[in-house]
């Protein structure tokens, strides 16, 4: 081969092929990224839905009981175990990428639904998974027998 076809050969696969050292996420980045996303908030709202969970398996505990549990718990720690998630599947150039999105009008209004979005989402998919069980319980009474 000639140096002239070896080198467009080399010339082209280094131009187009993806390159193999992306730039990792900071933890800073990420920490934007889920702040603008809203999932900076989500160990808070965890721990908001799950006290009632708690308090209702041990109601007999005073409230400074609840107080210092609450006050003992770091939801830092949540975000801390979050981060190499966002870490394995972005770059540093991706989370730019997104952050610049999230800065058009568009991007603004994505934000702005996007918690209505997931809520009514979750609520369709609980009824749904509900006709499913029906439907199952149907085929099942209807083929095999009543449940017992």
């Amino acid at each position: 081969m000639s140096k002239v076809i070896v080198g467009t050969i080399l010339i082209t696969v280094l131009t187009f092929a993806p390159p193999v050292f992306a730039q990792d996420a900071s933890p800073e980045e990420v920490i934007q990224l889920m702040e603008i996303s809203g999932m900076g908030g989500l160990g808070e709202e965890l721990v908001d839905e799950l006290m009632p969970e708690l308090k209702a398996m041990l109601p007999d505990a005073p409230p400074r009981f609840w107080q210092e549990v609450r006050n003992d718990i770091n939801t830092a720690e949540l975000i801390d175990k979050i981060i190499p998630i966002y870490q394995k599947y972005l770059t540093s150039a991706d989370i730019q990428a997104i952050l610049k999105f999230y800065d058009t009008p568009v991007g603004r209004k994505l934000l702005g639904v996007q918690g209505q979005v997931s809520a009514e989402s979750y609520h369709l998919g609980q009824e749904w998974g509900q006709f499913i069980v029906e439907q199952v319980v149907t085929k099942y009474e209807r083929e095999i027998g009543p449940l017992q």
